[in-house]
């Protein structure tokens, strides 16, 4: 093979020593190959740096290679470390994906999911914010597999794969009940699916300790850093003796930081602090967060299988929609400590 030639299938195959066919059917993730052979066919392609000729198939097979994945914020760090695991998974079976952003616009979300149907993606990866539904139940009405992730529609009746909210958020509560806080304040997000199951098990933590939900100490954060700064002062202003903080997400809990800081007051020593996703900036030193980790990898991937398999028809007919949910787990980090070690207690 000269310098200047592509390589191509039958290279591989070569260089494998394998047929020709059993490099297709691991270059297309068919079924039915051994994995020792599918990683040796693997690594053969990577090691010719050979490509699979994308529009070639696509024109073969009448089928699209790219997926649309719509969030509604590319700011927020747990997006963007989901859309870097869709990404990669996506791409291990020859797809692309193509990120769009909606902007917590119900109105976007519609308009991209019909741009992603005119140019004929092959599937949709949704967090919709839409309260009616109308995206998600548009796309699998012309026929394209639609999963929802993280977030999802009041109405879905589809496909979902998202994070165990309630129990994170109770779980997360109730341990700083169990070390002492009684006035514990919520940074709620927006008036979404996740945003009501994280306060619901905010109240759930409260009500199973024998504690009064006291809707005084809940304010919208909005799941933004800025939006999660001004909650938090309006709580600190509010509840001059609340000695804890759960946020529905890290990026508010960021936020509160910021707050305390411009106070001069810092956590834990004046205030614990509690976020959810556990993303990749909160086990910094400088932050060391104390948050819910759900495993992103895993159910962003997980999603992904999902979604290939309705694209490619490989779930036998009539197979239900499927939703599944992961567990969160709390890592304490230093963003927290017992009551007895806060000094805001006037």
């Amino acid at each position: 093979m000269t310098e200047s030639r592509k390589p191509t299938l039958r290279d591989v195959a070569r260089l494998v020593g394998v047929s020709e066919q059993t490099v297709s059917n691991v270059l297309n993730d068919r079924p039915n190959v051994r994995p020792e052979m599918r990683e040796r066919v693997l690594k053969g392609a990577v090691a010719l740096n050979y490509r699979v000729n994308m529009l070639a198939r696509s024109l073969k097979t009448s089928q699209s290679t790219l997926i649309a994945l719509i969030f509604p914020s590319v700011t927020n760090p747990i997006y963007a470390e989901v859309a870097d695991v869709v990404s990669r998974a996506a791409m291990r079976q020859g797809y692309s994906i193509v990120l769009a952003n909606s902007g917590r616009d119900p109105r976007v979300e519609a308009q991209l999911v019909e741009t992603a149907l005119d140019h004929r993606v092959a599937g949709i990866l949704l967090s919709s914010i839409d309260p009616t539904g109308g995206s998600g139940r548009r796309a699998l009405a012309v026929g394209v597999p639609c999963i929802q992730i993280l977030n999802r529609d009041p109405v879905w009746t589809g496909e979902y794969f998202g994070a165990n909210n309630v129990l994170g958020a109770r779980d997360a509560v109730a341990w700083l009940i169990a070390h002492g806080h009684r006035k514990i304040g919520h940074l709620r997000g927006l008036a979404s699916f996740v945003g009501e199951e994280r306060l619901r098990g905010y109240r759930d933590a409260l009500t199973g300790a024998g504690l009064a939900f006291d809707p005084t100490l809940v304010e919208a954060g909005q799941f933004s850093r800025a939006g999660g700064g001004e909650a938090c002062a309006v709580l600190l202003d509010r509840h001059p003796d609340m000695t804890a903080l759960f946020c529905a997400s890290d990026l508010m809990a960021y936020g509160a930081l910021d707050e305390l800081s411009s106070r001069g007051l810092s956590a834990p020593a004046d205030l614990s602090v509690v976020g959810f996703d556990d993303t990749s900036f909160s086990s910094l030193a400088a932050i060391s967060l104390t948050t819910v980790r759900f495993d992103i990898e895993g159910l962003a991937s997980a999603a992904v299988d999902r979604l290939i398999a309705r694209i490619e028809g490989r779930l036998p007919a009539g197979t239900e929609p499927a939703t599944e949910i992961f567990e969160c787990g709390l890592v304490v980090r230093n963003s927290t400590a017992p009551l007895r070690h806060i000094r805001r207690t006037d």
